[in-house]
C-alpha cells in the first residue's frame, strides 16, 4: 500500500509521456523522412531496437521489483508483528532474537532494492544513451549533404517543373 500511489500517478504520468513522445516522434520522423528519408531510416531503425530490447529485458525488471516489493513488504510484515507483540517478545526476553531477525530480512531488502535500483538506473542510462547515438547517427547521415526545410519545397518544385 505504500508505492500504490505514487505508482499509480507514474503509470498515468508514463502514459501521458508515451502518447506525447509518439506523437512527437511521428511528426519528427514524417518532417525528416520528407526531407531525407535515409536520415530518416537509420534515425528512427535504432529506436525500433531500442523498444525491442526493453520488450525482451523488461521481463527481468518486473522480477527486480517484485523482489524488492516482496523483501519490503517482509520487512514491514515482521515490524507490524513485532510491534503487536511487543509484551511477548518482552516477557520472552526475545528482543536481541527480534533484532538479529530483522537485520537479516533488512539485509534481503537490500540486496533486493539496490538490484532493483542498478537494473532500472541501467535501463534508463542505456536507453538515453542508446536514443543519443541513434539521434547522432541520423544527424551524421543528414549531414552527408544540405539540410534544411527549404529542401522540400525545392525537391517537390523540382519534381513539378521536371515533369512540365
Amino acid at each position: 500500500v505504500r508505492d500504490d500511489p505514487l505508482d499509480m500517478v507514474n503509470v498515468l504520468d508514463g502514459w501521458t509521456d508515451l502518447a506525447g513522445s509518439l506523437v512527437y516522434g511521428i511528426g519528427v520522423v514524417w518532417l525528416l523522412g520528407r526531407i531525407d528519408p535515409w536520415a530518416a531510416t537509420v534515425g528512427i531503425v535504432p529506436l525500433f531496437v531500442i523498444g525491442a530490447g526493453n520488450v525482451l529485458l523488461g521481463q527481468r525488471a518486473r522480477r527486480y521489483r517484485q523482489q524488492a516489493r516482496s523483501a519490503t513488504s517482509t520487512v514491514t510484515g515482521f515490524l507490524d508483528a513485532v510491534l503487536a507483540a511487543a509484551l511477548t517478545v518482552k516477557v520472552a526476553d526475545a528482543p536481541r532474537d527480534v533484532v538479529d531477525r530483522l537485520d537479516t530480512l533488512n539485509a534481503t531488502r537490500s540486496r533486493a532494492m539496490v538490484a532493483d535500483q542498478l537494473w532500472e538506473d541501467s535501463m534508463w542510462s542505456v536507453n538515453g544513451t542508446l536514443t543519443d547515438v541513434s539521434v547522432g547517427l541520423a544527424l551524421v547521415v543528414a549531414a552527408r549533404g544540405a539540410l534544411d526545410a527549404g529542401e522540400v519545397r525545392d525537391r517537390k518544385s523540382t519534381r513539378l517543373n521536371s515533369s512540365h
